[in-house]
């Protein structure tokens, strides 16, 4: 985007891609790619609707409202997403460093940010907010899945730690205001 400065974009991007390559290096990452296959499908979003289809039929009064904060922020999200995509337009770990091979076929073309890992922040917001008693179960849920996109090496560390900031941002915005 043209307001950040570019030398500045730089630089995160040289960190990241010496944390990257540090990382994928590891033996303990290559050994764990199947695991990360595994969790990161956890967030292709399949079962997003079916949470709040649950949360909108459950019998706690509370619950519907939940639903549809987890529904409206869902959306705000996915278009917050886009917008940072095609704004940034930050090419994967693949197709800018010759010496990583991502893992899986990424559903677009850009990094920045982590889709997978905004979304999971996103559900592991509204449900900690509802359920207290899982949120380390399922902030931790979503770290991994944030895990897993470098491990799977399509996404940048730096491309996780947004998408984690822009899942419980739009959560957290939804609920302040449906709640």
């Amino acid at each position: 985007m043209a307001t950040v400065n570019s030398s500045v974009l730089q630089r995160v991007s040289l960190v990241d891609a010496r944390a990257l390559r540090w990382m994928l290096r590891r033996k303990t990452f290559a050994k764990l790619a199947l695991l990360g296959r595994l969790i990161s499908k956890t967030a292709d979003g399949y079962f997003y609707p079916l949470l709040a289809l649950t949360l909108f039929y459950a019998d706690d009064p509370m619950a519907p409202k939940y639903g549809l904060a987890l529904v409206v922020a869902l959306a705000v999200e996915r278009i917050a997403y886009q917008l940072l995509k095609k704004g940034f337009k930050r090419n994967r770990p693949s197709d800018c460093l010759p010496d990583i091979r991502g893992m899986v076929i990424p559903g677009d073309q850009f990094s920045f940010p982590s889709g997978h890992t905004s979304a999971a922040f996103l559900v592991a917001s509204v449900l900690a907010a509802y359920f207290s008693g899982i949120s380390l179960l399922v902030y931790g849920w979503a770290a991994l899945v944030g895990w897993s996109r470098v491990c799977l090496g399509v996404h940048f560390p730096s491309d996780t730690v947004a998408g984690a900031t822009l899942g419980f941002s739009c959560a957290q915005i939804a609920m302040l205001v449906m709640l």
